[in-house]
């Protein structure tokens, strides 16, 4: 399960007010859970961390493609077909191992300074960028 960082860093209730949602049990504890997390999680994980609150699966599923079409979270596509979800608290990047499936988290980005020359010199506005890394852990490497 990926650990779990101090969900007093932000208010669910607030971001879904700003969105527009109501701010129902079952959206609060799923949002929380995604924030928290320092890792990206399927939605399988978020219920497996909710456990016991009684949530139905297919809810904890609506309630993340609400969250991703509202941009409160991130789907991620890793390379592997799952998808991954993680909350918007800046930008960054992962890293996947191809043998164990551990993923961590990439907190600087190098391609933010080749933006405005890409941009320029093909005649875009970059809105965002996603880039994925894929490796051999240290412990699978070993």
């Amino acid at each position: 399960m990926p650990p779990m960082a101090d969900s007093s860093q932000f208010d669910a209730q607030a971001m879904l007010q700003r969105c527009g949602l109501r701010c129902t049990r079952c959206r609060r504890a799923v949002l929380e859970v995604i924030c928290a997390s320092r890792e990206p999680m399927t939605v399988e994980q978020i219920a497996g961390v909710l456990g016991e609150q009684g949530f139905d699966l297919s809810t904890i599923y609506r309630n993340v493609e609400t969250f991703e079409r509202r941009g409160l979270i991130n789907r991620l596509d890793m390379g592997d077909g799952v998808r991954r979800y993680c909350g918007c608290d800046g930008h960054h990047h992962h890293i996947r191992c191809v043998r164990c499936g551990r993923i961590d988290r990439v907190d600087w980005c190098l391609i933010e300074r080749m933006e405005s020359q890409i941009a320029q010199s093909l005649g875009y506005k970059i809105i965002d960028h996603s880039l994925v890394f894929t490796g051999l852990c240290g412990k699978c490497r070993r």
